[in-house]
């Protein structure tokens, strides 16, 4: 299996350009807590063998699924129901 760089598979999602286009800050904040949390994410499958996969390639997965359940214009800049830069970074970092 093709294992791709974890922060950059977060920097091709729609959440994090939109984090982006509204916090470098808060995007920078997004990707060094994703470089920090994969090598401990990778473990898991050491501990809990018989779990289902949960690495960082799994909290990838999971902001991509935000991408089609999150309301429409949510990750629209300007709209009424954009989310603001802390709202996408806690989701992210839950998404992980």
């Amino acid at each position: 299996m093709l294992l791709r760089d974890p922060v950059e598979e977060l920097k091709s999602t729609r959440v994090f350009s939109h984090l982006t286009s509204q916090s470098p800050d808060y995007a920078d904040r997004a990707a060094r807590f994703v470089q920090t949390i994969a090598p401990i994410l990778a473990t898991t499958i050491q501990h809990f063998p018989l779990y289902t996969r949960h690495d960082a390639h799994h909290g990838f997965q999971v902001v991509r699924r935000l991408e089609s359940v999150l309301q429409d214009r949510c990750l629209e800049m300007g709209s009424s129901k954009s989310l603001g830069a802390p709202e996408l970074f806690l989701l992210i970092a839950a998404a992980y």
